[in-house]
């Protein structure tokens, strides 16, 4: 007869889970058992990560330019010489490289591989990728002289 008067002093194990909150807010009671730690923890803003500074180098001497970056600047200032209605637009890859070749015909050089000539040209002017008519196409941006 006194086993239906003592009051449990042990949480009850529920059969059932209970609802997730649809507000995000915290649990209003915490809860008891093995996860209890994670799941009642309060989240933690993100450790700040430490990134080193950037350092300027400045060299004593000049590097004298490659092969490559002198093919980039004839071709960019012989475009500037001759189309000047270019100035500030975007050319398309596909052009310049036969730009390129002719020049390289007329000047009597050996051309070099586009790869490296767009890569030097890139670092001269803007480029950007866009994709008219379907195909992917490089664009690069003649800049003034």
């Amino acid at each position: 007869m006194l086993w239906g008067l003592r009051r449990r002093t042990e949480p009850e194990a529920r059969p059932w889970p209970e609802p997730v909150s649809l507000t995000g807010a915290p649990w209003a009671r915490p809860i008891p058992g093995p996860l209890s730690d994670v799941l009642n923890a309060v989240p933690q803003p993100a450790p700040q990560i430490r990134r080193r500074n950037r350092i300027q180098i400045g060299a004593l001497y000049p590097v004298p330019p490659t092969e490559l970056e002198r093919h980039a600047r004839a071709l960019l200032e012989h475009i500037q010489t001759w189309s000047p209605d270019l100035i500030g637009k975007y050319v398309p890859q596909p052009d310049l490289e036969k730009c390129y070749r002719e020049f390289c015909a007329k000047e009597g050089w050996s051309p070099r591989h586009w790869t490296g000539i767009g890569r030097e040209l890139g670092k001269l002017t803007d480029r950007k990728i866009r994709k008219p008519r379907g195909k992917r196409t490089r664009f690069y941006k003649i800049s003034k002289a």
